[in-house]
């Protein structure tokens, strides 16, 4: 949703749901363990910058390291309350 305002327009919209796609995949596999956690600071802490690179010109790994620590900072608050969540059985994961 917040790629739809991206002055990068559509292709960051395109690409920014194939990177979410690819995590999720991953994470799907890895499960509702932590690990899971950092399978979105790594394929968006790459991928972001490969896009940042080639249509901004910036400098790739300066971008790696901001954009996996923006990345990790929200997975590893966010993503911690949910994973208590799940282990205490407030909240249930589908399935499938």
């Amino acid at each position: 949703i917040a790629n739809v305002a991206s002055p990068m327009g559509v292709v960051d919209v395109i690409y920014g749901a194939l990177l979410t796609l690819v995590a999720v995949a991953i994470m799907h596999r890895v499960g509702p363990r932590w690990p899971a956690l950092l399978v979105p600071v790594i394929v968006n802490g790459f991928g972001v910058p490969v896009e940042l690179a080639l249509i901004l010109h910036l400098p790739f790994w300066p971008s790696v390291a901001w954009v996996s620590l923006g990345e990790a900072a929200v997975l590893l608050t966010v993503g911690m309350i949910l994973l208590g969540a799940i282990r205490r059985g407030v909240w249930r994961l589908p399935h499938g």
